[in-house]
């Protein structure tokens, strides 16, 4: 399976969208014949906060270690 995680903390001209990373992903998932599951963080989430403060990033961790 695929995880496929996408945030966005804020608009930047540079920056990915969340559905252009979504789209992406699920692409690449699709090339490689595998199931996948999205985790989207909510809009403005920052990089730079705790895995607890992420509660998607922390459901795929959970979801990894959980196999």
């Amino acid at each position: 399976m695929l995880g496929i995680y996408t945030r966005i903390s804020k608009d930047r001209d540079n920056q990915v969208s969340t559905e252009v990373q979504k789209e992406l992903g699920v692409k690449l998932a699709k090339k490689l014949k595998v199931a996948y599951q999205l985790y989207e963080e909510a809009k403005g989430t920052s990089g730079g906060k705790s895995i607890e403060e992420r509660p998607q990033l922390q459901k795929l961790e959970d979801d990894i270690y959980d196999d």
